[in-house]
């Protein structure tokens, strides 16, 4: 942090040693301000200090000295990040942050200029990382994300999350060379959107007005009164309330204030309990206890969304390697984000019942892939070949076991290299086989059959 004498003609000022670009008109907005207030002893001595965290734009603390014993007065400098109107109309964003601040809900707006915005200062704390795993926090959250839901916008009341999507995948292709392309499987990314659409929309999903990126540095908190403050609007839309929900389990894997903020570590995903704690939070702020259907349905439903959130980051990493020059590793980041969606998809494929259709499951990039047609082929009347995989190098357990009237046939291994199961002849009398994944402790039967030869294979969660 350095002082410094603004200059209208300088178009740029010099912070911590590294020179930050400020345009000229945004210097004129901030000395405009400083004049009017009567408790700044100098509006040309203006402080700077950069701001951590941000990704989309570049966002600065700007502070004056004031008279000995007044709190010294701060604004916020957001400049714009390059390239970021693909992902948001900012119109909309600017319409959307004056009506939250006539709800009350965030920031005034002090001043505009061509690349960015002066906001209100929030005297609050921004959340760290460890804020959100803080039962009495999460549930603050909770409480104020409802309020932010039910809140009444201007503009149209339907879901964006689809055709959002589906706009972000056509810029992503556009700026994408084609080997990055075909590494991140965009050319079947439309399909696997369709699919989700599919699957996870509903008639009766609540629709709210989302914030659809509720990380922490997007959450303030006053220490006094404990109250929480949601900023930062540019992803703001109408959406189900669990897309919001989902979201914002998804960024308790993140910490953007290390060393490598781009790096998430799914090992701080939220338990079941821990989702239960904030859905119930959530629901009964409204000062109605929640009936236990509900809050089950508002948990699936957000389990579910963590597929989107999945996709719609990861497109956005991969646009933003691109056309964002924020020290961020955007590329890498979108490389977690969609390996997270291969993984859960798998998973959740599994726990609802419903086999993948290819042939080839994708896990970490490595592939999982059936060496004949099915999982059991015929043999004779009297007895079964099973078991042709071929399994490719993932960190997955596989646990195939075979029951039968003489004894149980149990095979268990790790996929920490390659491994082939050649075929093996059992007993059809009185016999079941079962092949389970293991996926982070979770079993599921992946395929099975119950002494009737030829029953179809089907899922079932052990």
């Amino acid at each position: 942090m350095v002082a410094v004498e603004t200059d209208n003609t300088l178009g740029s000022l010099e912070v911590n040693g590294s020179e930050i670009g400020v345009p000229k008109d945004a210097k004129k907005i901030l000395m405009s301000l400083a004049s009017k207030w009567s408790d700044v002893v100098d509006a040309e001595h203006l402080e700077i200090v950069p701001l951590k965290g941000a990704m989309t734009n570049e966002v600065f603390q700007c502070h004056w000295p004031t008279a000995e014993g007044e709190v010294p007065r701060k604004v916020l400098l957001r400049i714009y990040g390059e390239g970021v109107d693909i992902f948001f109309d900012r119109e909309d964003e600017i319409r959307t942050f004056e009506c939250m601040s006539k709800h009350g809900q965030g920031p005034r707006l002090l001043g505009r200029f061509q690349k960015g915005r002066i906001e209100e200062f929030i005297h609050a704390r921004t959340l760290s990382a460890p804020d959100l795993q803080d039962p009495e926090v999460s549930a603050l959250i909770a409480a104020k994300l409802r309020e932010f839901h039910d809140l009444d916008m201007p503009g149209p009341k339907n879901a964006r999350l689809w055709d959002r999507l589906r706009s972000w995948l056509k810029e992503a292709r556009k700026v994408c060379p084609p080997e990055e392309a075909k590494d991140f499987r965009l050319d079947i990314m439309e399909e696997e959107i369709k699919s989700l659409q599919q699957e996870l929309s509903a008639d009766n999903q609540k629709i709210g007005f989302c914030h659809n990126d509720l990380q922490y540095g997007n959450i303030m908190m006053d220490e006094e009164n404990k109250s929480i403050t949601i900023i930062d609007y540019e992803y703001s839309c109408y959406n189900p309330v669990a897309v919001d929900i989902a979201n914002h389990f998804c960024e308790m894997a993140a910490n953007y204030h290390t060393e490598t903020p781009h790096i998430l570590d799914y090992s701080k995903y939220p338990d079941h309990e821990e989702r239960k704690r904030f859905v119930e939070a959530y629901l009964n702020s409204s000062g109605e206890q929640a009936s236990h259907a509900e809050v089950e349905q508002l948990l699936n439903d957000a389990e579910k969304y963590t597929l989107a959130s999945h996709l719609i980051w990861g497109l956005w990493g991969i646009i933003s390697a691109h056309v964002n020059d924020i020290a961020f590793d955007y590329r890498d980041y979108a490389r977690q984000r969609f390996e997270q969606y291969w993984t859960k998809r798998a998973a959740a494929s599994m726990a609802y019942g419903e086999y993948a259709k290819s042939s080839i499951l994708v896990w970490n990039s490595a592939t999982i892939e059936k060496s004949a047609s099915s999982f059991v082929q015929s043999g004779d009347d009297d007895d079964l070949n099973v078991y042709g995989f071929h399994l490719d190098s993932v960190n997955l357990t596989f646990k195939v076991i075979v029951r039968s009237g003489h004894a149980d046939q149990n095979y268990e291994f790790d996929c920490d290299r390659a491994l082939e199961i050649g075929s093996r002849h059992v007993d059809m009398e009185d016999m079941s086989i079962e092949l389970y994944l293991c996926v982070q402790g979770e079993c599921y039967e992946v395929g099975f059959t119950d002494g009737v030869y030829n029953k179809p294979f089907g899922i079932r969660t052990r």
